[in-house]
């Protein structure tokens, strides 16, 4: 797992065995109730409690991303740089 000291992350995130993640990526954006909202709408979820985001192992997150509150990044995906993660991304 590589995590490049720039990054932000906040609440309860989970991440897999090889993740990688460069500079200025952002999980679970604190105080993100409009970013939740969007999430919400995305997932067709009515007042879910959002559990930490999940990065799968060797899964590569670009620099100045932002993933949402409760997304699940499965093995091996891959995010594009300044990318806005809103719905879950499948292996």
């Amino acid at each position: 797992m590589m995590i490049h000291n720039i990054a932000k992350m906040y609440g309860n995130s989970r991440l897999g065995y090889n993740a990688v993640i460069l500079e200025n990526v952002m999980l679970s954006y604190p105080d993100a109730s409009v970013l939740e909202e969007i999430a919400r709408k995305n997932k067709k979820v009515e007042n879910h409690e959002y559990e930490g985001t999940v990065i799968g192992d060797s899964a590569a997150i670009r620099p100045n991303s932002t993933i949402l509150p409760g997304i699940y990044l499965g093995e091996g995906a891959m995010v594009a740089a300044g990318a806005l993660v809103t719905k879950d991304v499948p292996a």
